[in-house]
């Protein structure tokens, strides 16, 4: 399920609604703001608690900065998860070995039963 996308001037519209219904009723904005335009009162809350409830939000702009090339990393050893991660990987290629030659076994085996069988 994706959610709708809100224009500046929706959710100005909204913010203003919930606002004017807290002046005049307390309290109660958001609740009806929620029933009546169909919004998240989770989104109703982040409307409101960006930029003061101001209506558009902060939108950060792309870096014009070009990054610097990083040098390549020395090779450091290896200890830890990734050790425990290479011994998991060791034991898999067994593994995968062992099966390989249990697979050509049992194909041998089926051969010498369609022999005896024929």
């Amino acid at each position: 399920m994706s959610g709708k996308r809100y224009s500046d001037q929706e959710k100005k519209k909204v913010i203003d609604f919930v606002k004017r219904y807290d002046a005049e009723n307390g309290r109660g904005g958001m609740s009806q703001a929620s029933k009546k335009f169909k919004v998240a009162p989770l989104t109703l809350r982040a409307w409101l608690d960006t930029n003061n409830g101001k209506a558009k939000a902060a939108v950060k702009k792309a870096s014009k900065k070009v990054p610097e090339a990083r040098t390549a990393k020395k090779e450091t050893p290896v200890t830890g998860i990734k050790e425990s991660v290479l011994k998991h990987v060791e034991n898999i290629e067994r593994y995968q070995e062992q099966i390989s030659k249990l697979q050509a076994l049992i194909a041998r085996e089926k051969e010498e039963i369609q022999r005896k069988l024929t």
